[in-house]
């Protein structure tokens, strides 16, 4: 690691080694200064360098060193100067579209820097495309554009989680977010939409859970939600409906959590990309009561809105509603389906602001009581009122073609022929099976002239699967028959009540005095309430007074909650900070103990290197040599152990040598001595003989001599006497 008293001094040092083509020394060196201890403190010089640095780094395509980089620099200016990180990350994000945008030109340019453009592809370029199945712009695309785009998503990315909890930096936040979605539909990148929704969904998390007071006010969450409406229009380009169902349920979150009522407009485009929504998952119920919430906010907060615009709006809203499938005549043994498709229903309902489920009688209703159906185009005013409350079984199919054919040829209504055409071909069966017993197939296909044969027998089956009408179609005979054995139950219990309605009445009418009795009875219930009303007002104003202490009592304490939270946000905040700050220096400890211990290896190699070689030189270390790879010895002890091995190898072998000598002369030495027995058997035997001998010489010697001396002195002995 470089040390610099000055940061000036490393942006200096990092200038010439720009200069001279080493911009990976440039950067190591001004990452060095951001990551230093020393410089710590924001100032004007550390600005430039950080400039310089994330150049650098768009320039080599280097994203973790800039994530690393301006993870250091967020530190430094959290609490002094914000607008010097927003500064450097526009710089960065510049810089980075920029160079895509100068790859994207340079292989337009490689494309068509042909010198004759009525020149053949040539061999080469034949060739791979049949191997490679490219043509040569997507494999100039694949080898020069791509990498600018992929450093330009990761770009994008770093940028969000820099800036995720930097409550004052939101503006920056959200544009770099649009550029995000603006990248995903102008490259077509679903994955990466997909990507960058959940990154997006778990920054909101994130906030939601450690950080709610970011949220508490009305800006923030109406950043959010454009952010989520941008998104949303992204998804529904790009025809992810499960990213753009998603992106609604986040919508619908923010839109709880605010505390102040979201802008109609918001709604107004909220209810308008959900009718998109359900209308591709084929959930036209909730497409009708999402038309409906449209049209309301529309109505009532679009002063813009012309009366053709009022009366198409209101046609659609009438169009989605009777487009809703019609329940089941009588509900059917799979309870578990019923109860999923409830639960279904309960989650999708919160959507549209219900607590219970919606349906399609419920809906209708609603609209003729709000007057809507009055509002409808002159042409299918009456559209309601035909096709569920009148009963025209033989005249039906005629009245109801004109106003299809409107319907087809109107370019905002035609997506709803189909499903109008269905509902009247089963308005038609349902009334014909209340007229008619059976009847042939060719009268049933004059009542519904608008349809062809097959789509009544596809209408048919499917309503019959639904459980709509019971129609069986006899080919042989071609005959339709209506009604079925399993339902005579039913109609039997449906003849009994009304029967038990039409006695009611008649007895009314013999008894008149009864229902005069009914009548008092509830006059006197309603006096009793009339007298009891006023302290039954004075309770409810009372209980209001208490409900009203205990919200304030309520709002107290959740005040005082969210600044102990605020508080705790704070503190953990700060200790997320320190263990940042920790963990970035723990990695600059590793990296210049790392460098330090390349330098001591270094200086190690060459050490033993030059050992190796002193000990070439020597006579007696030449078969220590011939084993002994000093490329791979890395320090001096290494290498003396590998010597005191080779050595201690070299004694053992020389022992076993003289081990084996020993071993040898033993065995000469143990046959020389057992040939030698014999003789010396022999030199003994000769030895003793020829001492014996000599004994014997001896001893007749002494004895000659002895008689000699006693001669002598017996001489000697009769002189003196």
């Amino acid at each position: 690691m470089s040390n610099f008293s000055k940061p000036e001094n490393a942006l200096k040092r990092a200038e010439e080694f720009i200069n001279v083509g080493q911009k990976n020394s440039a950067l190591q060196v001004l990452h060095d200064v951001i990551s230093s201890r020393r410089f710590k403190a924001w100032s004007q010089i550390l600005e430039q360098i950080m400039v310089k640095c994330l150049t650098l780094c768009v320039e080599l395509r280097k994203g973790k060193w800039a994530k690393d980089c301006l993870h250091q620099y967020r530190v430094v200016c959290q609490q002094i100067n914000l607008g010097s990180l927003e500064t450097v990350i526009k710089h960065f994000l510049e810089k980075s579209e920029e160079g895509a945008k100068e790859a994207q030109s340079k292989a337009e340019k490689v494309i068509l820097d042909i010198e004759d453009l009525d020149e053949e592809e040539t061999p080469e370029s034949q060739m791979m495309t049949s191997v490679g199945g490219e043509d040569s712009k997507t494999r100039t695309d694949r080898e020069i554009v791509t990498p600018w785009l992929k450093f330009l998503w990761e770009t994008y990315r770093i940028v969000l989680e820099i800036l995720r909890n930097t409550t004052k930096l939101e503006t920056l936040y959200q544009a770099t977010a649009d550029k995000a979605f603006e990248f995903c539909s102008k490259y077509k990148r679903n994955t990466e939409f997909r990507r960058l929704s959940d990154l997006l969904r778990n920054h909101l998390t994130h906030l939601v859970k450690n950080n709610a007071q970011q949220l508490s006010s009305p800006e923030s969450v109406q950043l959010h939600l454009e952010i989520r409406f941008a998104q949303l229009n992204v998804a529904i380009e790009l025809e992810l409906w499960q990213e753009a169902f998603k992106i609604v349920e986040d919508i619908h979150g923010l839109i709880r959590m605010s505390k102040k009522p979201p802008r109609p407009q918001t709604m107004a485009v909220y209810y308008q990309r959900l009718t998109q929504i359900f209308w591709v998952s084929n959930n036209f119920l909730f497409h009708a009561y999402a038309w409906y919430k449209f049209y309301t906010i529309s109505r009532i907060h679009n002063p813009n809105l012309t009366a053709e615009e009022i009366h198409v709006m209101a046609t659609t809203v009438l169009l989605s509603g009777l487009s809703v499938p019609l329940p089941p005549s009588r509900i059917g043994d799979n309870y578990y389906e019923f109860d999923v498709q409830k639960a279904k229903n309960t989650r999708l309902a919160t959507l549209l602001g219900f607590t219970v489920n919606p349906s399609r009688e419920f809906l209708l209703n609603d609209l003729v009581a709000k007057n809507v159906t009055s509002s409808v185009v002159s042409e299918l005013k009456d559209l309601y009122h035909l096709l569920e409350k009148k009963f025209l079984p033989l005249d039906l199919g005629e009245i109801a073609k004109p106003k299809l054919n409107y319907i087809r040829q109107h370019p905002s209504l035609q997506k709803y022929a189909p499903l109008i055409e269905k509902l009247v071909f089963i308005r038609i069966l349902q009334q014909l099976s209340r007229v008619y017993k059976a009847m042939s197939m060719t009268e049933l296909q004059q009542f519904a002239s608008f349809l062809s044969l097959q789509d009544i027998e596809r209408m048919t089956l499917e309503a019959v699967k639904s459980r709509i009408v019971d129609v069986r179609f006899d080919y042989q005979k071609g005959a339709v028959t209506f009604g079925s054995q399993a339902l005579e139950i039913e109609k039997i219990r449906n003849k009994l009540t009304q029967l038990a309605k039409n006695l009611k009445n008649v007895v009314e009418l013999i008894h008149p005095e009864k229902k005069q009795k009914l009548q008092d009875e509830k006059k006197a219930v309603f006096s009793t309430i009339l007298q009891n009303l006023q302290a039954e007002h004075k309770k409810i104003l009372s209980r209001k007074v208490i409900i009203e202490k205990r919200k304030e009592r309520q709002e107290y304490l959740e005040n005082l909650k969210a600044k102990e939270l605020e508080e705790e946000n704070l503190r953990k905040q700060k200790e997320r900070d320190e263990l940042e700050l920790k963990r970035i220096n723990e990695e600059r400890l590793k990296r210049e103990e790392k460098r330090r211990q390349q330098e001591q290896e270094e200086k190690a190699r060459n050490e033993a290197a030059a050992l190796a070689a002193e000990l070439a030189k020597k006579q007696g270390a030449k078969n220590i040599m011939k084993n002994l790879d000093v490329d791979k010895v890395l320090d001096p002890k290494k290498f003396m152990e590998e010597q005191i091995k080779e050595l201690t190898r070299e004694k053992q072998e020389m022992e076993n040598k003289l081990h084996k000598l020993a071993k040898r002369f033993d065995h000469l030495e143990r046959a020389r001595r057992e040939a030698e027995i014999p003789l010396l058997h022999d030199w003994y035997a000769k030895q003793k003989e020829s001492f014996k001998e000599y004994q014997e010489k001896l001893a007749e010697e002494f004895a000659v001599e002895h008689k000699k001396q006693y001669d002598k002195m017996l001489e000697l002995s009769l002189i003196h006497i």
